[in-house]
């Protein structure tokens, strides 16, 4: 699926991206993720725990993903699975890809040597 930041993905992909079911308008371009309080035009927000469900009534998300349970909380396009939080992590790797690094960043792993850390141990412990 590709990846374009400026003008989203559509709700129907990330539906079949994470194997949920749409309920709603698939047209809706998801450009990035957000908490259901701090959700806003083109985000897209989700529901794991059941403490947070009022939140689906005043959030300004383009859509949401919830479990089974929750789906009738809002009329927004949703995604329904059984595993909400899963889904989420998906669509926000998809959205939001991890920044490659480039060789000349990563430091390498130096090795101690053992005797670095046994000699001062041993005439520490010797009578």
């Amino acid at each position: 699926m590709p990846h374009t930041s400026t003008t989203g993905v559509r709700l129907a992909d990330l539906a079949a991206h994470v194997g949920a079911r749409l309920d709603g308008d698939g047209d809706v371009r998801v450009v990035r993720v957000a908490t259901l309080d701090n959700a806003g035009p083109g985000t897209i927000g989700f529901l794991a725990n059941p403490h947070y469900r009022a939140q689906l009534a005043t959030t300004r998300a383009a859509a949401v993903i919830v479990a089974p349970a929750d789906a009738a909380a809002t009329t927004l396009p949703k995604l329904i699975t059984d595993r909400p939080y899963a889904a989420f992590a998906r669509v926000a790797t998809l959205l939001h890809p991890p920044t490659p690094v480039h060789r000349a960043f990563i430091r390498r792993r130096r090795s101690i040597r053992r005797r670095t850390w046994t000699r001062p141990l041993r005439s520490a412990l010797a009578p």
